[in-house]
């Protein structure tokens, strides 16, 4: 199995709003049928003791194939990376297609012949199994799909 930087891409349903909009949960899969399954979940704002805002963060969790999921660290939103929690257990390789794959979502590519990017059939915002078609393309439920 190669996962190779390829130029030529087919995107589909993962877009950088889905990503961010809290609980987005997605594969990519190679041809070979191998697949890696990204969790983003986004924490809420929270007030520090002088009362200034502390943004939100973005959560990574992974999974290879079956193997148990690995919270890695978290998303810097301004690059579309993943920057890895100290100490964290992740094969380096499997960091390495999760971050290829948000690089391509951030840039608006799409993925190579054969190569799938696609969400888990769970709202980007809210988490919840989608149900219809509608929201099945859109990657949000019906009611979430006004706050995006």
């Amino acid at each position: 199995m190669t996962w190779n930087r390829v130029s030529i891409y087919n995107m589909g349903m993962v877009t950088k709003s889905f990503v961010l909009a809290g609980r987005a949960s997605f594969i990519l899969a190679n041809p070979s049928g191998e697949s890696v399954t990204v969790k983003i979940s986004q924490s809420r704002e929270k007030r520090d003791a002088q009362g200034n805002v502390k943004p939100a963060m973005h959560w990574v969790t992974l999974r290879h194939n079956n193997d148990p999921w690995d919270w890695v660290g978290s998303l810097i939103i301004s690059q579309g990376t993943i920057k890895p929690n100290y100490g964290s257990s992740v094969n380096p390789r499997i960091l390495s297609i999760a971050n290829w794959a948000l690089d391509c979502v951030w840039k608006g590519l799409t993925m190579p012949s054969g190569y799938r990017l696609e969400h888990t059939g769970r709202c980007g915002r809210c988490g919840k199994m989608l149900r219809d078609a509608k929201s099945i393309e859109s990657g949000f439920g019906p009611e979430c799909i006004r706050y995006v």
